[in-house]
């Protein structure tokens, strides 16, 4: 394996699942929290999500010296 997202097909059932999880489990309701944004094990965002924002979308610029060969993104929710 490559480590790569795979083909679109299979992106577009991860979508279809969290989709399914979101609705089920009723997490877009009455939402307000904070969300940490990590790469590498270092905080690079955080980002109060509520329903104001709930479905924008929003970018991060970093230097690619911040870069490895292999790299973690992950994001955390207080």
């Amino acid at each position: 394996m490559n480590d790569a997202f795979g083909s679109t097909y299979d992106n577009s059932y991860v979508i279809k699942s969290l989709t399914s999880y979101l609705s089920q489990t009723n997490e877009l309701k009455d939402t307000n929290f904070f969300a940490r944004f990590n790469l590498n094990s270092v905080e690079i965002e955080t980002k109060k999500i509520d329903k104001s924002n709930i479905f924008e979308s929003f970018t991060k610029s970093f230097d690619l010296k911040d870069l490895h060969n292999s790299n973690t993104f992950n994001i955390e929710k207080d």
